[in-house]
């Protein structure tokens, strides 16, 4: 024990003082001084209910098995969730989830804990990776920092959960550069399972294969292969694309695995799949100039005025979060300037030679009108959201920097003792700049009003739940087709998960897959008059109708109200908003 003490010792200093430089940062963005884990982040209605907030219920809900099935949606028949596989590579994510719902049975609070971990968890991971890239400690550091609080991760936080949870995103690079180096790597015979790297792989791809929703799954995959080939036409060999070959198929044969339960209830009960539209492919696509332009202005009157025009043009999507900030701005510079001295480069089998070659096949595939367009259209619409790669460019561009730095300060000359010391002080300065431009002015700036929301939420359903018997089946108006149905007027996609989320016992009509028995029911008796639906959910035991005032404009909820008040001679719960109304039977 003394003696990995003493070995590793730096180590541990650098990694302490990461800890303590994420713990500052987070302190700093998220006001810790001023917020608390159940204070929402976000609370919009969209995805942070429809994937966050929803599958932390689930998983912690004693009725419910994993985030396949559960009996308090979809009312009366039940909810089962095989139909949209992507939530079935995220099981990594879920299991943290499941982690801290044994905390607290807030589903709010559930995903901010587990949000603020997996900083911790992104920081030990990429540090890891840079210094097997050979990144020196202090630069592995910096890097780790500014890939830790990228714009891309703040932007997604909690409404796209299943996306800023990347802290896998390295171990994909490291793969690919293991493979670049190693031709013992994934070599089969006797010999693979006494070679303990094979196992690292092996593990590393099962965590990769359960997280990003199959996104960084199919990126890990491409860069192995264009790794592969690239590898094969240097050495003009066959080895390395059998390689890469033997560990894409293992990739897949983990995602595969993750995917069992879905694909066995779909061959069982038929397919049900989303299906996406052609132009989702260029609206998601990755734009260069929203990787390299700032989104904060500095009061600079140019970058203002070409924002707003820009925006004028273009609708702002979620590729508008894939900004690298200055730091990784420069690396991923650093490396199409790299395209230029290639075979100076290719020399050297070193991470670098590929970073370049990587990067720039991430851009063609990614671009808006590349060949991700063309996979998405030609081959699967699934894989559509291209501006996600954006996430491993960050990733390579900062470890390029973090390369060339450390290789700068080896070289000695009669100037070292003078310029490199204020090299690291302009670099450290550099790097602080840059993560203050990268993080979002405040993270949690409107927490206190959406906790007011989230307030009014709960205490509602507590109403609710304490006027009807326990485990009471409630109707939810309108009719809302999950998943991805689309906003209503002002309610938004997922608002109807809020039942869910704050009662303990209830049962609730909405979140039966589309397309399947339970929400052709739930439509149908939704479209009824009311004394016909009424009289419908009667006989299947409902204790009462929900009504989420947003859905409707005024003339068809003051219609719809009247008519509820009349049929069953009562006047309706209400939340303090004014948004939600409950009427019992």
């Amino acid at each position: 024990m003394k003696n990995v003490l003493k070995k590793y010792k730096w180590e541990f200093v650098a990694v302490a003082v990461l800890m303590l430089l994420v713990y500052a940062s987070l302190a700093i963005s998220f006001d810790f001084k001023n917020y608390d884990v159940s204070m929402p982040i976000a609370y919009q209605g969209g995805d942070d209910f429809g994937t966050a907030y929803k599958h932390a219920k689930v998983v912690s809900d004693s009725q419910s098995t994993w985030i396949y099935e559960t009996e308090r949606l979809g009312a009366p028949y039940g909810a089962e969730y095989y139909d949209f596989m992507p939530d079935s590579l995220m099981n990594a994510d879920v299991l943290f989830l499941k982690f801290f719902g044994l905390f607290s049975e807030d589903p709010v609070a559930i995903v901010n804990m587990t949000i603020i971990f997996l900083f911790f968890l992104i920081a030990l991971i990429s540090y890891f990776v840079m210094r097997q890239l050979g990144i020196r400690q202090d630069f592995a550091v910096i890097g780790t920092l500014l890939f830790d609080f990228m714009y891309y991760h703040f932007m997604r936080l909690v409404s796209h959960f299943c996306l800023s949870s990347y802290e896998f995103v390295p171990l994909s690079i490291l793969i690919c550069v293991w493979l670049w180096k190693d031709d013992k790597l994934f070599e089969f015979g006797k010999g693979f399972f006494k070679y303990k790297k094979n196992y690292l792989v092996l593990l590393f791809f099962f965590m990769i294969a359960n997280n990003g929703i199959g996104y960084y799954t199919f990126f890990t995959c491409m860069f192995l292969a264009i790794t592969g080939i690239s590898k094969a036409m240097k050495h003009r060999s066959w080895k390395a694309v059998f390689q890469m070959i033997r560990m894409v198929v293992s990739n897949v044969l983990f995602m595969v695995i993750a995917l069992i339960p879905c694909i066995i209830y779909q061959i069982q009960n038929g397919a049900n799949l989303t299906e996406r539209s052609l132009a989702d492919s260029e609206l998601y696509a990755l734009k260069i100039v929203q990787l390299l332009i700032p989104y904060k202005d500095y009061g600079i009157q140019k970058l203002q005025e070409y924002n707003q025009e820009y925006y004028q043009i273009f609708i702002k999507t979620e590729s508008m979060t894939s900004y690298l900030g200055i730091m990784a701005g420069i690396g991923f510079l650093a490396l199409i300037i790299g395209l230029m001295r290639r075979r100076e480069i290719a020399r050297r089998r070193e991470p670098l030679a590929l970073f370049v070659e990587l990067n720039v096949f991430a851009v063609l595939f990614a671009t808006m009108g590349g060949f991700g367009g063309i996979f998405a259209n030609f081959v699967t619409s699934l894989v559509r959201g291209t501006n996600r790669i954006s996430i491993f460019i960050a990733f390579m561009s900062l470890s390029t920097l973090g390369i060339l730095m450390t290789r700068w300060m080896k070289k000695q000359n009669k100037y070292s003792k003078i310029w490199k010391p204020i090299c690291e002080v302009l670099f450290c300065a550099l790097a602080i700049f840059s993560l203050y431009d990268q993080v979002p002015a405040s993270v949690t700036g409107a927490a206190a009003q959406l906790q007011e929301e989230k307030n009014s939420d709960s205490r509602f359903i507590e109403k609710i739940e304490a006027s009807v018997p326990e485990k009471s089946m409630i109707f939810q108006l309108p009719y809302h087709p999950y998943p991805e149905g689309g906003p209503v007027n002002q309610m938004q996609d997922y608002h109807l998960f809020i039942g869910f989320m704050y009662s303990e016992q209830l049962r609730w009509s909405y979140g039966g897959s589309k397309g399947r028995e339970g929400d052709l029911w739930y439509q149908q008796t939704a479209g009824m008059p009311v004394k016909q639906m009424i009289d419908e959910l009667k006989k299947k035991g409902f204790a009462g109708i929900y009504v989420d005032k947003r859905a409707y404009d005024e003339e068809s909820f003051a219609s719809l109200d009247a008519a509820l008040k009349a049929e069953l001679d009562c006047e309706p719960i209400n939340s303090a908003n004014g948004n939600l109304y409950f009427y019992e039977f």
